[in-house]
């Protein structure tokens, strides 16, 4: 048994609900806020996330600098969306990062949604 503290969950169950519940309806990555003809969102909305949804269109032959605006430097990156399979990559050495700026490069010309974080 452990010991109870002034202020401290010690329920496990309590505890993994409390978590379970924040996360299955509290957080948000962003949300579409200007759409192109076809409904596609062309710009996002801060979610309350750290991070920012940005749509960008990589041209699959060169690194490419995507504005991001976080403040801060990134520490990832992942895809949300694209009009086809694609990779991105960068050399590990965040070379050109910094509170505003990333550089990534695509495996092939790709219209595609990233979440930077």
């Amino acid at each position: 048994m452990r010991p109870s503290m002034p202020g401290v969950i010690t329920n496990d169950l309590l505890q993994h609900t409390s978590v379970a519940k924040v996360l299955s309806g509290n957080i948000s990555l962003g949300a579409g806020d200007t759409f192109d003809a076809n409904a596609v969102p062309l710009t996002y909305t801060q979610g309350n996330g750290e991070g920012r949804l940005i749509r960008h269109t990589f041209t699959g032959v060169a690194n490419e600098t995507i504005t991001h605006s976080l403040g801060r430097v990134p520490i990832g990156y992942f895809v949300t969306r694209s009009n086809i399979p694609v990779v991105l990559s960068d050399d590990l050495t965040n070379a050109g990062w910094d509170k505003y700026r990333i550089v990534l490069k695509a495996n092939a010309a790709a219209d595609a949604v990233v979440y930077i974080f």
